[in-house]
């Protein structure tokens, strides 16, 4: 029910069923269930645009996955808390994560996720003005969308490449 609830973004109710949820999976075996309710208590916050208490929420399941080898799900969390410090517009932070990400992507050969980290990274740069940063990263994403006949991110990103400066 709490993803449903943020689905809607509905985050309160969701809250509510996620906290609970949380309660029952520190009580099983099973890590991988614990991180996903933590990251999406995060992502609970982050709707609501309480970023300290979403990347709080982030960072406590990355070191629940990291503690447990969970690879795919570091991934995935770097990728959020990059999200995230990119919402509360430090740069430096987010670039760090979402580089930690794409390199973990490439290892695993996930080209498709990759592209939304490039992505990112894309639209990370344009703030910092690096327009041909931005550029190449968000080419990159384009490439691998293309690639997987994405259509839908195919049109975004060409709309975010073509809202780069020249």
């Amino acid at each position: 029910m709490g993803k449903a609830y943020l689905s809607q973004h509905q985050s309160i109710q969701a809250r509510e069923y996620l906290e609970k949820a949380g309660e029952i999976t520190k009580k099983l075996p099973d890590y991988s269930l614990e991180i996903e309710v933590i990251n999406q208590l995060g992502k609970s916050y982050q709707q609501q645009r309480q970023f300290k208490s979403a990347n709080s929420y982030h960072q406590q399941a990355l070191n629940i996955a990291k503690k447990q080898k969970n690879r795919r799900a570091v991934t995935n969390l770097l990728h959020y808390l990059g999200n995230v410090s990119l919402d509360m517009r430090q740069f430096h932070q987010a670039r760090d994560y979402y580089q930690q990400a794409l390199e973990i992507y490439i290892e695993f050969g996930d080209r498709y996720l990759s592209a939304s980290t490039y992505g990112q990274l894309g639209l990370l740069a344009q703030p910092e003005e690096s327009y041909a940063e931005a550029r190449t990263n968000l080419q990159t994403a384009l490439e691998i969308y293309v690639e997987y006949q994405d259509e839908y991110m195919v049109t975004v990103t060409r709309e975010n490449l073509e809202g780069l400066p020249e």
